[in-house]
């Protein structure tokens, strides 16, 4: 139970994905699922070792598969809102001033 599930899996970006020497359309391919796959990854990573992780049946062969991407497929649309809404409310300021600069012009 102290494996480090973490280790199983590539967390950083590389842009040649497949270690061949060249950039090619197959890395972009590899970057888009090494992206879409993260959240189910980390996911597994976290409770791969723990009692749910063997309820699940998790195992280090389960990085980048269907249940990962099931998990990931749920998660993106909340990870997107998550960052819109960041973005709004560090923006909301800036946006205020500009409403009310437009309003103050067209008196």
């Amino acid at each position: 139970m102290s494996d480090n599930w973490f280790a199983y899996r590539v967390w950083t970006f590389h842009a040649d994905m497949n270690g061949d020497g060249h950039l090619s359309i197959t890395d972009v391919w590899l970057w888009m699922k090494w992206l879409y796959f993260m959240p189910g990854d980390a996911a597994i990573a976290i409770f791969g070792p723990t009692s749910i992780g063997h309820f699940f049946e998790l195992s280090h062969a389960s990085f980048g598969g269907a249940g990962s991407g099931i998990f990931s497929f749920f998660m993106w649309p909340v990870i997107l809102i998550l960052i819109r809404n960041v973005f709004r409310f560090f923006l909301s300021p800036f946006r205020r001033h500009r409403v009310a600069d437009k309003k103050a012009r067209d008196v």
